[in-house]
């Protein structure tokens, strides 16, 4: 589903410029390849400036102009979220540890694991929307577990407590 999105060239830099959601040329504003739309009234994406609410937002937006709520259920977006993980984990497949900085100055790799993250991302928000589920509260709650259960003295430098 994302896959095709993620290939439009302003999703290729880290501040990425599209339409706010629900506008006229659709959820992104940015057209397609044969009809790129203009610059005019775009936002700057960027994760210091980009709520959480609005990319919910240019998920549902998304979702809402495919008529794909149907499909958007629990069970197939939870799969979805699993399937473009494992593609997401095939760009690492078999890498030895001290080939994994390669990979960063790689630019055609680093734009595949962009777009596959995305599109992990994508579908963790419709989940998300779908279940009525706060991420941010999601995530502050699950952290403060993990600091009970991982304290910073216990874990600092290891990932078990009989790491040394």
């Amino acid at each position: 589903m994302l896959g095709h999105m993620a290939t439009e060239e302003a999703f290729l830099t880290d501040e990425t410029t599209i339409a706010p959601p629900r506008v006229q040329c659709g959820a992104f504003g940015i057209g397609s390849k044969s009809n790129p739309g203009t610059s005019e009234g775009r936002m700057t994406y960027s994760d210091s400036v980009t709520t959480v609410l609005q990319l919910r937002e240019m998920m549902e937006s998304f979702v809402s102009e495919r008529e794909w709520e149907p499909f958007h259920d629990p069970k197939n977006l939870s799969a979805s979220i699993a399937i473009e993980a494992a593609e997401l984990m095939e760009h690492f497949q078999w890498l030895r540890s001290e080939e994994l900085e390669s990979v960063k100055q790689d630019d055609t790799k680093m734009a595949e694991i962009r777009e596959e993250i995305a599109d992990v991302l994508a579908y963790t928000l419709s989940f998300a929307s779908t279940l009525g589920i706060d991420l941010s509260a999601a995530l502050a709650d699950k952290m403060i577990k993990n600091a009970e259960k991982y304290p910073a003295d216990a874990f600092r430098g290891k990932f078990r407590r009989d790491n040394s």
